[in-house]
């Protein structure tokens, strides 16, 4: 994506998107909440369309839910049943219509043309043949907002004064992740680690000791890869300590 030079004395990054056309990137998410987890892979597909801006969607997906109990429940993109659960099926839909996205830094940054994003992606819905009443409940998944705070996990741009601050949902919680990075030794490319906090920044007070930590490579092309995660616990209503449990949130991204 879009990444600038630190230094002179820093292995040169392009500045502006690759031009090289179509881009795959692989996908892995894993989070849990107590003892439930969700797994998540998929295949974004980026593809410059000007200087700063991409078009971004997602060609392929798999979810696996697995219940506190141990039930799972699997779900592809490329293997669908009539047994589909609803959600999945809509929110692929969706998060399949290419999103102008402006980029900054490497980071997405604005949702361009909403209006036109959100009618493509209702008659994307409408295409999944199905009952009107479940395409319906999909409403709430068309919100460029949304769209944008995913995107942006999976491309956190470079650091800035050797931060990396980005908005968040941890747990359902809105949230703030502050980190500070450093520089990693790697030959002919730049590699920084990041470390930080994650605070929730609705009021809440529900996040408890979230550690965050970021790692991210990059090339003459833009990212290579980046890898992140985070850890801590889920207070309560009201901030207490009253059925609170533990969080945990893992994501890798690696440009094929």
């Amino acid at each position: 994506m879009l990444f600038v030079a630190l230094a002179a004395c820093a292995p040169r990054v392009a500045a502006l998107p690759r031009t090289r056309g179509t881009t795959a990137w692989e996908v892995g998410v894993a989070a849990a909440i107590g003892d439930g987890v969700v797994e998540e892979r998929y295949t974004l597909r980026s593809e410059p369309v000007k200087h700063d801006v991409w078009a971004l969607s997602t060609v392929r997906s798999e979810v696996l839910v697995v219940s506190p109990d141990g039930t799972e429940q699997r779900w592809s993109s490329d293997a669908r049943t009539p047994g589909d659960p609803w959600p999945l099926v809509l929110q692929h839909a969706v998060a399949s219509v290419p999103a102008l996205v402006r980029m900054s830094r490497g980071r997405p940054v604005e949702i361009l043309s909403t209006d036109d994003w959100a009618e493509e992606a209702r008659a994307a819905m409408a295409a999944t043949s199905l009952p009107e009443g479940a395409v319906a409940t999909g409403a709430n998944l068309v919100d460029p907002e949304g769209l944008l705070l995913d995107l942006g996990r999976a491309f956190p741009g470079m650091p800035d004064d050797g931060r990396l601050v980005a908005a968040d949902r941890i747990a359902g919680v809105p949230a703030l992740r502050e980190e500070t990075c450093a520089p990693l030794d790697s030959p002919g490319v730049l590699r920084f680690r990041c470390t930080g906090t994650a605070t929730a920044t609705d009021g809440s007070n529900r996040l408890h000791d979230v550690d965050t930590w970021t790692e991210l490579v990059a090339d003459r092309d833009g990212m290579v890869w980046m890898e992140s995660a985070y850890g801590g616990t889920l207070r309560g209503r009201g901030g207490t300590n009253r059925g609170a449990v533990a969080v945990a949130g893992h994501r890798r991204v690696e440009r094929r």
